[in-house]
């Protein structure tokens, strides 16, 4: 994220519009939709009104403004390149946010249920999690070592033995009779 993008980022937040604020009270919170989106959000160089990285979703509010053609071909320059990162781009009439925001809603959630399931998150960074190599031969080292553990406490008292001994080695069941 470039420092332009943040401090414009930030100015765009203080000085939102009726129709961003409106959107934003509708998208905050996982409220409404159940995935989290973020306002005036820096995504590389350019700032997005909305935008939910969980889902690589961008949200545009557009005023009349954007129907004129320099600035139609503006907005379809930055949504190639926010295509290129692998967003999906939306646009929206400020109207519709303040006189229908039911019906923004739901072109949103329509919007959503078209993209299907969300991709899996990428496994975490630094080798730590279960299925890193690092993870797996931290696992077979304790579970070698718990074996051996038990193996070397067969014949002590319980006391002696390790908890995990104490559940890996066999104890001998009690017979209860009847009467």
């Amino acid at each position: 994220m470039s420092p332009d993008a943040l401090a414009k980022a930030r100015r765009l937040r203080r000085d939102e519009t009726k129709a961003e604020r409106a959107a934003w009270n509708l998208l905050r919170n996982r409220q409404r939709l159940g995935h989290k989106f973020r306002r005036q959000q820096p995504v590389g160089k350019r700032v997005a009104d909305f935008c939910c990285f969980e889902l690589r979703l961008i949200i545009e509010l557009d005023g009349s403004v954007h129907a004129q053609p320099s600035q139609t071909r503006r907005d379809e320059s930055r949504d190639r390149e926010l295509r290129a990162q692998g967003f999906k781009v939306l646009h929206f009439s400020n109207g519709l946010a303040l006189s229908n925001p039911e019906g923004f809603v739901a072109k949103v959630e329509a919007a959503i249920a078209a993209l299907g399931p969300s991709p899996p998150s990428p496994p975490p960074q630094g080798g730590r999690g279960e299925g890193s190599r690092e993870g797996a031969a931290r696992r077979k080292e304790r579970s070698g070592k718990a074996v051996n553990d038990a193996k070397a406490n067969v014949g002590q008292s319980k006391r002696a033995a390790s908890p995990v001994a104490q559940l890996l080695s066999p104890l001998p069941l009690r017979e209860r009779g009847r009467g």
